[in-house]
């Protein structure tokens, strides 16, 4: 059956998502800025936490643009 309100879609939980990416590419740079040893590997790690931070954005955008009553403005 169709349902006008959608149910209820947590965004909290992927801003605590975001969150934990920024703190592990955050702390991945630190450590490549303070020890250079395999630099490469961790730039590459930084950017694999980024990519994974780009999922979690693309979901909530999509789920914004989905959701009848949002608990926060798209702007």
């Amino acid at each position: 059956m169709f349902n006008l309100i959608p149910r209820e879609v947590r965004f909290f939980d992927y801003f605590e998502q975001q969150s934990q990416h920024m703190m592990r590419a955050a702390a991945l740079l630190h450590e490549m800025v303070h020890n250079f040893v395999d630099a490469r590997a961790k730039a590459h790690a930084i950017k694999e936490v980024e990519h994974q931070g780009d999922l979690v954005t693309h979901e909530i955008v999509k789920r914004l643009n989905t959701t009848f009553i949002t608990p926060i403005d798209r702007e």
